[in-house]
């Protein structure tokens, strides 16, 4: 075991020491799981053939101090023409990542923006919520 001596002497070495405690806390709080569930596996617990990754962030969405994952997908399914889209979020239990909630009505659909084309822009977990950013139009623009 190598013990080493570590004194901070800057406010930089301390910013740089609490980045390192918060990565080996949040790593931790999943039980060393880093990263989201595959495609592959996201459409098994949708039944549903394949899916697209859109966009996907991880955060503590509950307050309980464990990591959620949430993503916006492309399904294979075709409603209205385009292809259906769907928000999840999936909880950590034991060794995989569990389908926790889905809603397919919470992105819009590729061809609702507009003249300006896909309306769908991002996606994350801030504060325990989970936020969904969307904008299109033609003269009018408008952003949620």
């Amino acid at each position: 075991m190598v013990l080493l001596s570590f004194r901070p002497t800057s406010l930089h070495s301390i910013m740089m020491l609490a980045k390192c405690f918060i990565l080996v806390v949040t790593s931790h709080a999943c039980h060393g799981q880093v990263d989201g569930p595959a495609e592959k596996e996201i459409a098994a617990q949708l039944n549903r053939a394949s899916v697209e990754l859109l966009k996907s962030d991880m955060g503590d969405l509950t307050g309980d101090g464990f990591l959620e994952y949430a993503a916006a997908v492309d399904t294979d399914i075709i409603l209205d023409g385009q292809k259906e889209r769907m928000v999840v979020s999936f909880r950590w239990n034991e060794d995989r990542w569990v389908l926790w909630t889905s809603s397919s009505s919470s992105v819009l659909g590729s061809e609702e923006g507009g003249v300006l084309g896909d309306p769908f822009q991002d996606l994350g977990i801030q504060d325990q919520k989970l936020w969904i950013a969307h904008s299109g139009g033609s003269n009018w623009r408008w952003s949620t």
